[in-house]
């Protein structure tokens, strides 16, 4: 899912023991989907704007 990426989170007992383990879970599958979310937008971006900065290039060998 992320390519060329590490991503770790640290839970110790102490946050097993405080937190409810389903609401943890919870909130690392939402994290993680928030994170794929805003890479895809990132590289959509990235696609268009390098897609307009080769129109503009190339269109001075249209004439």
């Amino acid at each position: 899912m992320f390519y060329g990426h590490d991503i770790s989170f640290l839970i110790t007992n102490f946050h097993t023991q405080a937190m409810l383990k389903h609401k943890l879970v919870d909130f690392i599958i939402q994290f993680m989907e928030e994170v794929d979310k805003e890479i895809s937008e990132m590289k959509l971006n990235l696609n268009t704007r390098a897609r307009s900065v080769a129109e503009s290039y190339l269109i001075q060998f249209s004439y």
